[in-house]
């Protein structure tokens, strides 16, 4: 009996601290030049060449900003840029490109089959600076990973977060996200939603935001 409750107590601490526990972040740097939402606290490293990276894991899936030095990492061809980035110092390394056969819809977010590992780009163009946002996962992953990577790259907002005034939205994001093919791909959906104007008043988006 006691072997029992303690299996039971140790599921029920997996599963709140689990997929109720999930650590969505909408995280902005101290110098607040920009503001994502991650799905856990991410983590900063400086990079070659004046870069900043700022990334976390959830899922599976790899979610990363890189803040670049336009002075030290001159922008050029974004997509030649990338690949060169993801080659390294291995020039005989196969960086392919994946085109619109492979679900690559948009010229503005390039994706790379590299190792097994798919990459989803998108391109940031600010002042002083520019930001390159990326989802890695699996090619197996990739299919269930695109929706997730288009709600992260469009919860980026370049300066600090400001709730701008708007038309209050109808629909609720739980609604708008219902037919999302798992639970993690519907709360990433949810939580991006939430960061539009239009849906920030809303009670379901008072209750699910929380700002750090």
């Amino acid at each position: 009996m006691t072997i029992r409750l303690q299996a039971i107590s140790f599921l029920l601490c997996w599963w709140a601290t689990g997929a109720l526990g999930q650590g969505w972040v909408v995280y902005a740097p101290p110098e607040r030049d920009f503001s994502v939402l991650f799905p856990a606290p991410p983590a900063r490293t400086a990079e070659a060449e004046g870069a900043v990276a700022f990334s976390a894991v959830a899922e599976n899936i790899t979610f990363i900003v890189y803040r670049r030095d336009p002075r030290l990492q001159p922008i050029g061809n974004p997509v030649s840029d990338i690949q060169r980035r993801l080659r390294g110092d291995n020039d005989d390394l196969r960086v392919q490109r994946i085109g619109n056969d492979e679900g690559d819809a948009s010229r503005d977010e390039p994706v790379f089959l590299t190792r097994g590992m798919v990459t989803i780009h998108r391109v940031f163009v600010a002042e002083g600076r520019y930001y390159e946002l990326v989802v890695r996962v699996h090619r197996d992953d990739f299919a269930r990973t695109r929706p997730i990577a288009r709600d992260f790259f469009g919860s980026f907002q370049i300066g600090s977060v400001v709730a701008a005034p708007g038309t209050s939205a109808t629909v609720s994001p739980d609604v708008l996200c219902k037919d999302r093919s798992n639970a993690f791909s519907r709360a990433f959906c949810e939580y991006s939603t939430c960061l539009q104007s239009q849906h920030r008043a809303q009670p379901y988006c008072q209750q699910l935001l929380r700002y750090r």
